[in-house]
């Protein structure tokens, strides 16, 4: 390296030909693509160098996880405000938990497992698990009804399928409610807890799910023919389509169980009793529990 430095003058002139490049820092990218630049610095064409072994779980975001562990790996944000931001090391700790459980299940390297996520941050993490294990994700809207998701998953032979909680978790807080209204009014009334009552109970829980998966069903029908429909009016849309159905449906039922609870005899006097409130309970909890409930953002205590 050469330095002259002029006299009467305070500059300094080097001869930057000799000075040695500072080593420049490998990028990880770099890896396994080789960029082509043309004579203006745009990017031309794409080489890639990823060996056939290559898994973006171990070799991206492992990597990155060791190396940066708290740089933010995900942002993601739906249209309601909420918002879910993840490092590197929390995906690979989500991934790992997820191949593990998918492990537990007999899911192997090369099952197929449909993703139902909605539009979900967990759908990322779920991915990097099933790269982990070399299973293979079928992406599907969760619009889909039950017979068209039969017909896909034995048309690809799909060893698992998972979805997002929203519409299981209403549809068991609502059963949940119908159970415990009825098991309320019998105490408060001090009756006796007799096996036609526990078979009451059972009874009344797959009619309430029932007409909470009718308007579960429709809800997903208006959601696939307007979605630019705000959640809140698909929701009222649906309730106002099917209440019709609803009220005949437990009128119908309603009768049966009175001329049960009237002409039955004492034998079956606390059975009847019990699917009398039951069938209220549901019918409420299904229009004024179940639905709602599909609106409600759950969050994660921090």
């Amino acid at each position: 390296m050469k330095i002259e430095i002029a006299k009467d003058s305070n500059a300094v002139a080097v001869d930057l030909k000799s000075v040695p490049l500072q080593t420049k820092r490998t990028l990880l990218y770099e890896k396994f693509i080789s960029p082509i630049f043309d004579e203006t610095g745009r990017i031309i064409d794409i080489t890639f160098n990823a060996p056939l072994d290559f898994n973006f779980a171990y070799d991206v975001v492992d990597v990155l996880a060791k190396t940066q562990p708290t740089k933010k790996g995900l942002i993601w944000c739906n249209e309601q405000g909420d918002e879910k931001i993840l490092t590197f090391r929390e995906i690979r700790t989500l991934s790992n938990k997820t191949a593990n459980f998918l492990g537990s299940q007999g899911v192997k390297k090369g099952d197929m497992v449909m993703l139902t996520m909605s539009r979900d941050w967990r759908y990322w993490p779920v991915l990097m698990g099933l790269h982990r294990i070399g299973g293979v994700a079928v992406p599907a809207t969760y619009l889909l009804t039950a017979k068209d998701l039969e017909y896909r998953m034995n048309a690809a032979s799909i060893k698992m399928l998972l979805t997002t909680p929203r519409f299981g978790i209403a549809a068991a807080i609502s059963t949940l409610h119908d159970v415990l209204a009825v098991l309320g009014i019998i105490w408060l009334l001090d009756k006796e807890m007799t096996l036609l009552i526990i078979t009451a109970l059972l009874t009344l829980a797959g009619y309430s799910l029932n007409d909470t998966v009718v308007i579960f069903d429709r809800i997903r029908e208006n959601q696939q023919k307007n979605p630019d429909l705000s959640l809140y009016d698909t929701i009222n849309n649906s309730i106002n389509q099917v209440l019709a159905r609803s009220v005949i449906t437990v009128l119908t039922v309603l009768f049966t169980v009175l001329s049960l609870f009237f002409l039955g005899g004492t034998a079956i006097h606390d059975f009847s009793f019990a699917l009398l409130i039951g069938l209220l309970a549901g019918t409420f909890s299904s229009i004024f529990v179940a639905s709602p409930l599909l609106a409600v953002k759950w969050r994660r205590a921090s």
